[in-house]
């Protein structure tokens, strides 16, 4: 029997992302009810920080494809 609906990668992918999210957002509450403020900063810091690392090596892998243009 042939299924109506299959999943693409992409979607599988999207799906895993808002999981994700949702995740790291109740593991940010619960940091807020159980640890102090300058734990909380420090970790909240350290995702920025490597966030900042990770669009920052992107863009400049994208600009090495492009050698005489603006990556867009």
């Amino acid at each position: 029997m042939k299924s109506k609906y299959t999943f693409s990668i992409k979607e599988v992918l999207f799906a895993m992302e808002v999981i994700l999210i949702f995740v790291l957002i109740e593991a940010i509450a619960y940091a807020f009810g159980h640890f102090d403020a300058g734990t909380i900063a420090l970790v909240l810091l350290c995702v920025a920080v490597l966030l900042f690392i990770a669009a920052f090596l992107n863009a400049r892998i994208k600009d090495k494809k492009h050698k005489n243009h603006f990556a867009v």
